[in-house]
């Protein structure tokens, strides 16, 4: 349910319990449509899964694809996502546009500033779990 951000987890009562209070303070409840939208995509056909994994799988070749076509950025290909996290630690040091790159919070800076391209460096993703 890609977009939905609603989700189950299974595992030992340990797990769970301590997911449930990371979650807890993370996010918020699903809304009422997305609790039905989890139901019929739970209890409904699945004649759309192939062509949407196939879909997905498109995606993540693509950007895959893109990234890695930049000159010195290397990344893992995601075996579950379309998402990518891309070592941009070639530019640390450099400058671009008077901006000297120290961290992916720079180039990420610099993205959205003069190329108006939105991404969230790693480091973002770590401090909103801590």
């Amino acid at each position: 349910m890609t977009g939905w951000r609603i989700g189950f987890l299974g595992g030992t009562q340990e797990i769970v319990t301590n997911a449930e209070k990371v979650q807890g303070q993370v996010t918020s409840n699903a809304s009422s449509i997305s609790q039905y939208a989890a139901l019929a995509a739970l209890s409904g056909p699945e004649d759309e899964l192939r062509s949407m994994a196939a879909e997905f799988q498109r995606r993540r070749d693509f950007i895959h694809g893109e990234v890695t076509s930049i000159a010195g950025i290397s990344c893992i290909k995601p075996k579950g996502a379309f998402y990518v996290f891309p070592n941009v630690s070639a530019y640390y040091g450099k400058t671009f546009s008077g901006k000297k790159m120290e961290s992916g919070d720079d180039i990420a800076r610099f993205l959205l500033d003069e190329e108006r391209v939105v991404v969230v460096p790693a480091a973002a993703s770590a401090r909103r779990t801590t």
